[in-house]
């Protein structure tokens, strides 16, 4: 007897085949598989700014958040040797801080979209130079070194 083109189960086309476990009932009420529908909630534009792409983050209570702009700030640097897109707020912060290698936006327009005040800009200068010299100075064999509390010991 062949099954290839019988659509019954092979435990009722012949009773000798039937299972010897005893037949669940819940088994038998399966029901069908339902299809819901999608639940997504529409996007308003309380929730997305265009602006968001040109601001500089900050903390709720004003304080800019130095950390993000730092690596905002490295990142843009890679992408712009390397001729990558950059965001608005990558563009304004390359331009706040090397006016004259990259001058891709006006360094006025640069400052009124990062808003950063003069002591802001100083701090994150002393941060982006320090970043730059231990990149260079691990680059250069020493393994960085600006990890407190280590010091590296020459035998």
């Amino acid at each position: 007897m062949s099954n290839h083109g019988s659509r019954i189960p092979v435990h009722m086309q012949q009773r000798m085949f039937q299972k010897a476990v005893k037949k669940n009932p819940s088994y038998e009420s399966a029901r069908a598989n339902e299809i819901h529908k999608p639940q997504y909630s529409a996007i308003d534009s309380s929730h997305v700014s265009i602006h968001d792409q040109s601001r500089v983050r900050r903390y709720p209570n004003g304080q800019i958040d130095y950390h993000w702009v730092l690596l905002a700030f490295m990142e843009a640097h890679r992408k712009a040797e390397t001729d990558m897109y950059l965001t608005p707020v990558e563009e304004s912060l390359l331009a706040v801080f090397f006016p004259l290698k990259f001058s891709k936006v006006e360094v006025q327009q640069a400052e009124i979209r990062t808003q950063l005040s003069r002591t802001e800009k100083a701090h994150l200068k002393d941060m982006i130079e320090a970043r730059f010299k231990e990149e260079l100075n691990y680059s250069g064999g020493s393994g960085g070194g600006s990890v407190p509390g280590r010091s590296r010991t020459v035998s």
